[in-house]
This record gives structure tokens, C-alpha cells and sequence, in this order.
């Protein structure tokens, strides 16, 4: 298969050999052993803005495995030639990193036709149930990944990739392209063996190397309002839900916490959601929720009701939250900016006959502004302090107030430390101290 060189007298290590063959010397005989050639097999795993995307698994005819470096590069070496090989990475950690309810907005807005993909990454990325439509179905595997109700899609990874070379070839029916790619017959090293990589669900494009990115804590606020009440145990009550500029909306999703409350059921006011498709019940005191539109709408009529029953005597304010802790507060405008979301609630009226409390701080987890309400059994005055967790006074402020329900705005808090803070509140014959979030 090749050809020998050699000049007579010199030592035998000056023969070369063409061809995939080595030398052994045997006595006084020269033998020339053939051996199998070996290649390489070499590609990247990228974004759809290019970036390598680093730590991906990427297998060798669904056995052999290696992982992306950090520029998105892999390689399988000393591969036995005159064989067919199978590239394909796969990925299903981090499901629900860049799924939110924006992306359900553009998702709806491409099956009513009113607004359009831009790119092939789109497309793939909405079929959520890899069936090679977008649909409806869609739309309601990636609302119950961010209800929590859903850790895993059907028949679907976390991440697609695609052969680049087929993005770049064969646009007309993005949902057929290949996750795979075939090496017939390898002869030589193969360079270029490449993908890119597309998070499911992340119709927006939140997501970066499988990290959510970081959005500005200084954002535009949804305010959710209703009113205070005390709440006796055994009874139940109805808590309308309206927004003060719910006119920009176009989606929300957050984690509702309940203390002393059990949801009986949701009842439609201006937008049409219900427990079955918009709320979940992780357990006895947390519920998700997610609400998404193609338009906005303007309100001030309640965007829905909730209706409870009352475990425990108490104040509604401290009865429910809304946060972060399974599904993340945001909303999103019709800029396509996203909002943090609070509930505010109104004061219950100052003529009440209730004991001096104070009341955990709103929003919580806060960035530069901050409420904090409690109740007041007498007039006299009152100090409210702010400390860090060594015990250091950062803020001290001190009032005469009047009997009842009293709320005090603490803003410019940018320069606060981050992480825990303590408040305080004392009268003359009351103090209790209360934990809360600075986040910049």
C-alpha cells in the first residue's frame, strides 16, 4: 500500500514508510507490520450568538462521551478509520432556565399569527413537545414548567442542537433538522463537526451557556393591590386582586406563600385564569401562578379573586405573599421589559381595636425602596431602626403616631449592604425585630 525508502549500509531507522505502518527489526530480516489508521474527530457546541457553550456532553455513537471546553470545543482522537460514527450532544439539566411567561406571549402571539418568528432557533425552541408543531400543546407543557407543576418536557432535553452546516443549508423546515451528525467512513481527521445549541422553551433568548441572564434590580414595579382585613378562622373570605397599571401588561408569573389560608378556588374578573390552567398548589401553603396575553388590557375593575379558608385568626397581610421562592416574580410590559411584582395593601381603616404589631417589610427581597407596615394599640411615639447583621445602625427614625394601621416608605437604599438587614420597631411598651433582603 505504500513504498519503502532506504540507502544500503545505513541503519535501519532511516527507513520511512508511507502509510499507517511501523518497523521491528527481526534478526537479519526487515518486516514492515501494517497497522489500522487512527483519526480525529473535532467540532464546537455553540450559541446562537456564536459563544462556545462550555460543560455539554457531547457522545460518540450514544456510548462514548466527552465535554465541551471552555469555547465549546470537543474532540475524539485515536478513532479507528474505515468506521461510521455518530456525533450527538444532549443536555436536560437546568429545564426551566429562560422559560418565562414572556416566552409564552411569543409563542401565542406566533398561533394566532399576529406576530411572527424571526428565526429557525425560535421555531425550535417553542416546540416544547418535539411533535414538529407549534401549538397549543406547546404552549401548555412550558406554562406547567413554570407552575412547577412539570420537571421535565415529553419527548423532549432541556437543550437542542442542530448540525450548523443545516441551519446554514436548509431553513424551510427548521423542526426536521438533524440533532446528529453522521462521519461515513472515516478516512482523516474531520474538522468542523458543529452545532448549536438551543434552550427549549427560551423563546426570548434569556438564556446564556444554560445561565439565566441577570436583569437590573432597579426595574419597574407590578403592583398588586387589595385590601387589609382581619381574618377569623373557620370562615371564608374573598380577596380581589387588581393592579395599578396592569394597562402595560402582557405577562406575569410569581410564587404566591400562604400563612393561616387554604385556596378554595380562583375566580375570573377581568383576565380569564382559574386553578386548573394558571395557578398550582406545590403544597399546603405555596401556590405558582402564570398569566400571559397577546395584548394588554386596561383595568381597574379586579383582575381576579381569590377565595379562602381562614385557619387562623390573624391580619391578611400577614397571611399572604408574593415572591420568588419556586416560581420567579416577574412580569413583562409591552416593551418586552420585564418588571419585578409586589402586593401591596390598602390600610384597614385607623378605628379598629387591635394590638401594636409589626409587620413583615414589602417588596422582600428590595433593592433601593421598601414598606414597612405595623399596627399601633396606642398613640405615642415610635422608633424604627434599621441594622446590619453585625449590629450596626444604618437607619433610625423616630415618630409620634396615633392609634391604628400605619405604613413608613424607607427609599434611597441603594447603599445599604447587601444581603441580611434587620428593622425594629419600638413604642413604650412594645419591640420586635423583623428580618428582610436588600438585593442590588
Amino acid at each position: 500500500d505504500g513504498t519503502l525508502d532506504y540507502t544500503a549500509g545505513q541503519p535501519l531507522s532511516s527507513i520511512t514508510a508511507d502509510g499507517c505502518a511501523i518497523l521491528s527489526d527481526q534478526s537479519l530480516f526487515l518486516t514492515v507490520i501494517k497497522e489500522s489508521c487512527r483519526s480525529t474527530i473535532q467540532g464546537k457546541v455553540i450559541s446562537q450568538a456564536g459563544e462556545g457553550l462550555a460543560g455539554f456532553e457531547v457522545y460518540l455513537n450514544n456510548s462514548n462521551s466527552t465535554t465541551t471546553a471552555s469555547d465549546g470545543s470537543y474532540q475524539f482522537t485515536e478513532m479507528p478509520t474505515n468506521t461510521t460514527y455518530e456525533i450527538t450532544p444532549r443536555d436536560n439539566s437546568s429545564i426551566l432556565a429562560g422559560v418565562t411567561a414572556f416566552d409564552l406571549v411569543l409563542v401565542r402571539k406566533h398561533i394566532l399569527g399576529s406576530e411572527q418568528f424571526t428565526s429557525i432557533y425560535q421555531t425550535i425552541a417553542a416546540d416544547a413537545n418535539n411533535d414538529q408543531r407549534i401549538t397549543t400543546f406547546d404552549l401548555v407543557e412550558l406554562q406547567k414548567l413554570i407552575l412547577g407543576i412539570s420537571r421535565e418536557l415529553p419527548n423532549n432535553q432541556s437543550w437542542r442542537f442542530i448540525d450548523l452546516k443545516e441551519t446554514q443549508d436548509n431553513t424551510s423546515n427548521p423542526l426536521s433538522l438533524s440533532s446528529a451528525i453522521t462521519v461515513d467512513n472515516l478516512t482523516e481527521d474531520v474538522t468542523n463537526i458543529d452545532f448549536i445549541g438551543i434552550k427549549v422553551g427560551d423563546v426570548s433568548r434569556a438564556t446564556n451557556n444554560g445561565l439565566v441572564e441577570s436583569h437590573s434590580r432597579n426595574q419597574s414595579v407590578l403592583q398588586f393591590t387589595t385590601n387589609d382585613v382581619f381574618i377569623k378562622q373557620g370562615e371564608t373570605i374573598k380577596i380581589p386582586i387588581s393592579a395599578e397599571n396592569f394597562d402595560q401588561i402582557i405577562g406575569y408569573q410569581f410564587t404566591i406563600e400562604l400563612n393561616g389560608l387554604s385556596l378554595l378556588e380562583v375566580e375570573p374578573g377581568v383576565i380569564n385564569v382559574n386553578e386548573e390552567h394558571n395557578f398550582a398548589k406545590l403544597d399546603n401553603h405555596t401556590l405558582t401562578t402564570v398569566w400571559s396575553n397577546e395584548t394588554t388590557i386596561t383595568t381597574e375593575d379586579p383582575l381576579f379573586t381569590m377565595v379562602f379558608q381562614v385557619q387562623q385568626d390573624g391580619r391578611l397581610s400577614e397571611s399572604i405573599l408574593f415572591n420568588s421562592e419556586k416560581t420567579p416574580a416577574i412580569a413583562y410590559n409591552n416593551t418586552a421589559n420585564s418588571m419585578t411584582v409586589n402586593l401591596a395593601f390598602a390600610q384597614i381603616d385607623n378605628a379598629f381595636d387591635a394590638p401594636t404589631q409589626l409587620l413583615q417589610n414589602t417588596p422582600n427581597p428590595f433593592y433601593n425602596e421598601t414598606n414597612i407596615n405595623f399596627d399601633l394599640a396606642e398613640e405615642g411615639p415610635v422608633q424604627l431602626q434599621v441594622f446590619d447583621a453585625t449590629g450596626r445602625n444604618l437607619i433610625n427614625q423616630n415618630e409620634i403616631l396615633g392609634k391604628g394601621s400605619h405604613l413608613i416608605t424607607l427609599n434611597n437604599l441603594d447603599n445599604l449592604p447587601e444581603g441580611l438587614l434587620y428593622y425594629r420597631l419600638t413604642t413604650s411598651n412594645y419591640k420586635a425585630t423583623k428580618k428582610m433582603i436588600h438585593q442590588k
